[in-house]
């Protein structure tokens, strides 16, 4: 898990970088997760609605997140110039799209609409995080 010739071919902060990292991914997973029950909840398998129509929404949710991540994938130059800062922004972005999936169930009726903007952000997220190691 950690560099060849750590920590030698590394900075010095780099270990406590990778422990927050770390941190910072558990953290992710226990939002996707919250972000996720309450999708489920807002599109109504909570309540015993019609698992077909809440299919349908999903994929139109997540096909509308894929379409925004293939769209951005032709500026990944762009991510290149400041790598630790598009990360922060990249981080924050897909932090506010778990917020804005958590909100669903007040906005039951919004749900493809939600759920598309906050998949489009979390695609975005994803594309920005792993671009500059793609680039070298």
């Amino acid at each position: 898990m950690l560099p060849e010739g750590f920590p030698e071919s590394v900075t010095s902060d780099y270990l406590e970088y990778s422990l927050w990292r770390a941190v910072q991914g558990v953290a992710c997973q226990v939002s996707g997760v919250l972000a996720t029950q309450s999708l489920l909840y807002a599109v109504g398998l909570g309540k015993g609605a019609i698992p077909t129509a809440a299919a349908i929404n999903w994929v139109l949710k997540d096909g509308i997140g894929y379409l925004s991540k293939i769209m951005l994938s032709n500026f990944g130059r762009h991510f290149d110039v400041n790598p630790k800062g598009w990360r922060l922004f990249a981080d924050l972005l897909e932090n506010a799209a778990f917020g804005l999936e958590m909100c669903t169930p007040a906005f039951p009726q919004f749900f493809v609409l939600i759920g598309a903007v906050a998949g489009a952000s979390r695609s975005a997220a994803s594309l920005i995080q792993v671009m500059p190691l793609f680039s070298t």
